[in-house]
Protein backbone atom coordinates (compact mmCIF):
# COMPACT_ATOMS: atom_id res chain seq x y z
CA UNK A 1 0.00 0.00 0.00
CA UNK A 2 1.48 3.31 -1.06
CA UNK A 3 0.24 5.39 1.92
CA UNK A 4 0.13 3.21 5.04
CA UNK A 5 -1.83 4.94 7.75
CA UNK A 6 -3.93 6.86 5.24
CA UNK A 7 -5.11 3.81 3.36
CA UNK A 8 -6.62 0.70 4.89
CA UNK A 9 -4.98 -1.89 2.65
CA UNK A 10 -6.41 -5.33 3.36
CA UNK A 11 -8.04 -4.35 6.66
CA UNK A 12 -11.60 -4.65 5.32
CA UNK A 13 -10.81 -8.06 3.85
CA UNK A 14 -9.41 -9.10 7.23
CA UNK A 15 -12.63 -8.01 8.95
CA UNK A 16 -14.60 -10.01 6.41
CA UNK A 17 -12.55 -13.17 6.97
CA UNK A 18 -12.70 -12.77 10.76
CA UNK A 19 -16.48 -12.38 10.71
CA UNK A 20 -16.84 -15.47 8.51
CA UNK A 21 -14.69 -17.48 10.93
CA UNK A 22 -16.88 -16.32 13.83
CA UNK A 23 -20.02 -17.20 11.89
CA UNK A 24 -18.62 -20.69 11.25
CA UNK A 25 -18.08 -21.18 14.97
CA UNK A 26 -21.75 -20.50 15.65
CA UNK A 27 -22.84 -22.65 12.71
CA UNK A 28 -20.76 -25.54 14.07
CA UNK A 29 -23.17 -25.91 17.01
CA UNK A 30 -24.88 -29.26 16.36
CA UNK A 31 -28.47 -28.90 15.18
CA UNK A 32 -29.32 -32.23 16.81
CA UNK A 33 -29.01 -30.81 20.33
CA UNK A 34 -31.94 -28.52 19.61
CA UNK A 35 -34.34 -31.38 19.03
CA UNK A 36 -37.53 -31.08 21.04
CA UNK A 37 -40.24 -33.66 21.68
CA UNK A 38 -42.97 -33.65 19.07
CA UNK A 39 -46.21 -35.49 18.38
CA UNK A 40 -47.06 -35.59 22.09
CA UNK A 41 -43.72 -37.23 22.96
CA UNK A 42 -44.28 -40.06 20.48
CA UNK A 43 -41.42 -38.76 18.39
CA UNK A 44 -39.06 -37.45 21.01
CA UNK A 45 -35.92 -37.42 18.90
CA UNK A 46 -35.68 -35.67 15.58
CA UNK A 47 -32.29 -35.68 13.87
CA UNK A 48 -32.53 -32.16 12.48
CA UNK A 49 -30.45 -33.46 9.55
CA UNK A 50 -31.75 -30.91 7.02
CA UNK A 51 -30.74 -28.07 9.34
CA UNK A 52 -27.34 -29.66 9.92
CA UNK A 53 -26.82 -30.09 6.17
CA UNK A 54 -27.81 -26.49 5.50
CA UNK A 55 -25.39 -25.26 8.17
CA UNK A 56 -22.59 -27.46 6.79
CA UNK A 57 -23.17 -26.03 3.32
CA UNK A 58 -22.97 -22.47 4.70
CA UNK A 59 -19.74 -23.33 6.53
CA UNK A 60 -18.26 -24.65 3.28
CA UNK A 61 -19.24 -21.47 1.41
CA UNK A 62 -17.73 -19.35 4.19
CA UNK A 63 -14.50 -21.37 4.15
CA UNK A 64 -14.21 -20.86 0.40
CA UNK A 65 -14.46 -17.09 0.97
CA UNK A 66 -11.89 -17.26 3.77
CA UNK A 67 -9.49 -19.20 1.53
CA UNK A 68 -10.02 -16.66 -1.26
CA UNK A 69 -9.17 -13.80 1.09
CA UNK A 70 -6.12 -15.64 2.44
CA UNK A 71 -4.90 -16.21 -1.13
CA UNK A 72 -5.24 -12.47 -1.80
CA UNK A 73 -3.13 -11.78 1.31
CA UNK A 74 -0.56 -14.34 0.20
CA UNK A 75 -0.25 -12.87 -3.30
CA UNK A 76 0.20 -9.41 -1.84
CA UNK A 77 2.90 -10.66 0.54
CA UNK A 78 4.65 -12.54 -2.27
CA UNK A 79 4.67 -9.33 -4.32
CA UNK A 80 6.54 -7.54 -1.54
CA UNK A 81 9.03 -10.39 -1.30
CA UNK A 82 9.43 -10.64 -5.05
CA UNK A 83 9.97 -6.89 -5.48
CA UNK A 84 12.53 -6.85 -2.67
CA UNK A 85 14.46 -9.82 -4.09
CA UNK A 86 14.33 -8.56 -7.67
CA UNK A 87 16.16 -5.43 -6.57
CA UNK A 88 19.06 -7.69 -5.52
CA UNK A 89 18.89 -10.34 -8.26
CA UNK A 90 17.00 -11.13 -11.42
CA UNK A 91 14.75 -13.79 -9.88
CA UNK A 92 11.22 -14.67 -10.81
CA UNK A 93 8.57 -16.32 -8.65
CA UNK A 94 9.75 -19.82 -9.58
CA UNK A 95 13.19 -19.16 -8.09
CA UNK A 96 11.91 -17.59 -4.88
CA UNK A 97 8.81 -19.65 -4.10
CA UNK A 98 7.86 -23.29 -4.36
CA UNK A 99 6.47 -24.51 -7.68
CA UNK A 100 2.91 -24.67 -6.40
CA UNK A 101 3.09 -21.25 -4.75
CA UNK A 102 4.55 -19.72 -7.90
CA UNK A 103 1.77 -21.25 -10.03
CA UNK A 104 -0.95 -19.98 -7.68
CA UNK A 105 0.71 -16.56 -7.54
CA UNK A 106 0.87 -16.26 -11.34
CA UNK A 107 -2.78 -17.29 -11.70
CA UNK A 108 -3.89 -14.77 -9.10
CA UNK A 109 -1.88 -11.94 -10.65
CA UNK A 110 -3.23 -12.78 -14.10
CA UNK A 111 -6.71 -12.01 -12.74
CA UNK A 112 -6.23 -9.60 -9.84
CA UNK A 113 -3.67 -6.79 -9.85
CA UNK A 114 -1.42 -5.83 -6.95
CA UNK A 115 -3.22 -3.63 -4.43
CA UNK A 116 -1.17 -0.46 -4.47
CA UNK A 117 -3.78 1.85 -2.98
CA UNK A 118 -7.27 1.55 -1.58
CA UNK A 119 -9.98 0.36 -3.91
CA UNK A 120 -13.25 -1.50 -3.35
CA UNK A 121 -11.86 -4.85 -2.21
CA UNK A 122 -15.10 -6.79 -2.70
CA UNK A 123 -14.41 -7.06 -6.43
CA UNK A 124 -11.05 -8.69 -5.78
CA UNK A 125 -12.58 -11.03 -3.21
CA UNK A 126 -15.37 -12.04 -5.62
CA UNK A 127 -12.90 -12.67 -8.46
CA UNK A 128 -10.65 -14.71 -6.18
CA UNK A 129 -13.68 -16.63 -4.95
CA UNK A 130 -14.52 -17.53 -8.57
CA UNK A 131 -10.98 -18.90 -9.00
CA UNK A 132 -11.27 -20.96 -5.80
CA UNK A 133 -14.79 -22.30 -6.43
CA UNK A 134 -14.14 -23.00 -10.09
CA UNK A 135 -11.05 -25.03 -9.26
CA UNK A 136 -8.63 -22.81 -11.20
CA UNK A 137 -6.23 -22.44 -8.27
CA UNK A 138 -6.12 -26.18 -7.66
CA UNK A 139 -5.64 -26.87 -11.38
CA UNK A 140 -2.76 -24.38 -11.65
CA UNK A 141 -1.01 -25.84 -8.62
CA UNK A 142 -1.51 -29.44 -9.79
CA UNK A 143 -0.12 -28.60 -13.22
CA UNK A 144 3.01 -27.36 -11.47
CA UNK A 145 3.49 -30.06 -8.82
CA UNK A 146 1.38 -33.02 -9.89
CA UNK A 147 -1.93 -34.35 -8.66
CA UNK A 148 -2.65 -33.57 -5.00
CA UNK A 149 -4.10 -36.36 -2.92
Amino acid sequence: ISNPGLESGLMIAQYTAASLVSENKTLAHPASVDSIPSCENQEDHVSMAPIGARKARQILENVQKIVAIELLYAAQALDFRLNNEQQKTDSGPERLFGKGSAAAYRLIRNHIPFIEKDRPIYRDIERMLELVRGGAVLEAVERAVGKLK
